[in-house]
């Protein structure tokens, strides 16, 4: 086979499966199940990011999974969906399933059916804080506010040195 045979099999979307793992959007709403797991057995938990479930009237549950942007994922056109506390264990599970089976990898990467949102790549970016138009400017005291301050002081220094009349 020649070299022209090989460069033609080439393609560019080798580089991108070459790089892709596909439990990359999986793993993290994989962990806040898990963390939603323990919460919803110990009340008391906290979940970072906030928890999935809320209980209410009834021991019914509303669940509202996120993705890691905070965007609702969406179950049978729902992003809350109710369920009995007797079954909401089970109803983990089986969403952690589904999950792992690849069932709503479409709404984990790019826009889910509530909306649109940043690619999870956008997320991991630290973020950059706003410059200031004096950047750099030394922005120490006003000879004004130096000499108020130095008054404070004389005026402590006085009040510590001078012995209590009434004392």
């Amino acid at each position: 086979m020649a070299l022209k045979d090989i460069i033609a099999k080439l393609s560019p979307d080798n580089e991108k499966l070459f790089h892709h793992d596909p439990d990359a959007e999986r793993r993290p709403v994989l962990e806040r199940i898990a963390k939603n797991r323990e919460a919803f057995a110990d009340p008391s938990k906290k979940v970072r990011g906030g928890k999935w479930f809320e209980i209410g009237n009834n021991q019914m549950v509303a669940f509202t999974p996120t993705r890691a942007d905070g965007q609702p994922i969406v179950i049978d056109g729902k992003s809350v969906t109710f369920w009995s506390s007797t079954e909401f264990l089970a109803i983990l599970n089986a969403f952690e399933a589904a999950v792992r089976a690849g069932e709503i990898d479409d709404q984990l990467a790019g826009s889910t059916p509530a909306g649109a949102s940043l690619p999870t790549s956008e997320l991991k970016k630290p973020r950059q804080r706003a410059r200031r138009s004096d950047a750099g400017v030394s922005r120490g005291w006003s000879d004004e506010r130096r000499a108020r301050f130095a008054e404070t002081i004389a005026s402590r220094k006085i009040g510590r040195d001078t012995p209590d009349a009434g004392g």
